[in-house]
């Protein structure tokens, strides 16, 4: 699994970021073929770009993600392997974060856990579904690496 981490400036967070999101695809068993996935961190205006031009709806949210088909050119393996992008806003992710009391990078794992159960194809539009891989993403965290884990 190739895991690349794009926007974040503190080397040690985002060592710790990637740690994490290597780990939730070694548990999360859609997650453990080869593939590609891709964190870009965003400013709101580019997230809000993003959500319109591809969800039709030109609010801020915090976290997007495109799984893509591979083609023939993209050696990864497997028809079903995870192959695509996880847009989060940091501006987003820093009013969450503020919000509820913990670090922005603490609030940028819990979206990365959150992209990367929509890319297994986890859904959370309905309430009891959001309920449920919200409870997963802090399970999943709090198993991985506590120290990400937002303190609520």
């Amino acid at each position: 699994m190739k895991l690349f981490l794009t926007g974040f400036n503190k080397l040690d967070q985002m060592k710790a970021l990637e740690r994490l999101a290597a780990g939730v695809c070694g548990k999360v068993t859609k997650l453990k073929k080869s593939g590609e996935i891709n964190f870009i961190l965003v400013s709101d205006k580019e997230i809000k770009k993003l959500h319109k031009k591809f969800l039709d709806d030109a609010s801020a949210t915090d976290v997007i993600t495109f799984q893509y088909l591979k083609d023939a050119t993209i050696k990864t393996s497997g028809p079903d392997s995870p192959f695509g992008d996880i847009y989060i806003s940091l501006d987003t992710a820093r009013a969450q974060a503020r919000a509820a009391g913990h670090e922005t990078y603490q609030e940028v794992a819990f979206l990365m856990v959150h992209g990367l159960l929509h890319l297994a194809g986890y859904d959370d539009h309905m309430p009891g579904n959001r309920t449920r891989m919200l409870a997963l993403q802090s399970k999943l965290i709090k198993k991985i690496s506590p120290k990400l884990a937002p303190a609520n």
